[in-house]
């Protein structure tokens, strides 16, 4: 995490350490990249680099988050506790398809979070950021009665990104020549699904499990 004084910045010196960054970042990944190639692009002094961020690691982890949050609420879940399942899971499946697409149109994108994929610091990081965003889509699935209440959230959060985690290194690791997107993301949105819907045996129950 950068230091609390990274973020008492205006968003404008901000992005000159994190726009400086992603360049050097989706063009060579983690290991290939270099501290005096961003020091030198963003104009700044690497005692200034060091005043703000612990190191290399640390630096990445935030232009991961920055472009991450970017990612996930580009394009808004237009959900809300009074729709119904199915237009629940529609609405998540749009979302999904808007991410992978804003993906594909981005190499550096692509290459940003592709790299990341290889990184256990990296992945925590990304977890971090998507742990907040599914715990909402959690709660309102639930609300909605698209989403299985009978077992504690934090749990179907990490069910919910676990999976996904999996879709998405295997969408990202093939290229749109041997996928098509319109065919394999509602499947594995349906697999999805399949994974937190409420069970018919039990119905839904009227309380969370806490």
């Amino acid at each position: 995490m950068p230091h609390a004084r990274f973020r008492a910045l205006d968003a404008e010196q901000q992005a000159v350490f994190i726009d400086a960054a992603f360049a050097e970042f989706s063009a060579h990944g983690l290991v290939g990249s270099s501290l005096n190639r961003i020091i030198r692009d963003a104009g700044l002094s690497k005692g200034s680099l060091y005043y703000y961020f612990d190191d290399k690691q640390d630096l990445y982890g935030e232009v991961l988050r920055v472009h991450l949050d970017r990612l996930l609420d580009g394009h808004r879940l237009e959900i809300s506790a009074e729709q119904d399942a199915e237009v629940f899971w529609n609405a998540v499946e749009r979302h999904a398809t808007v991410m992978m697409t804003r993906l594909e149109s981005s190499p550096e994108l692509l290459s940003l979070f592709g790299d990341a994929l290889g990184s256990a610091a990296a992945r925590r990081d990304a977890e971090h950021v998507a742990s907040p965003w599914w715990g909402r889509v959690i709660e309102t699935g639930q609300a909605a009665g698209a989403v299985r209440a009978d077992l504690p959230t934090d749990l179907l959060v990490s069910m919910a990104m676990g999976m996904t985690l999996a879709m998405d290194t295997w969408l990202l690791t093939h290229t749109s020549a041997d996928t098509d997107l319109a065919i394999t993301l509602p499947r594995l949105m349906r697999m999805l699904r399949g994974a937190l819907a409420p069970d018919p045996a039990e119905g839904q129950p009227a309380q969370r499990l806490q």
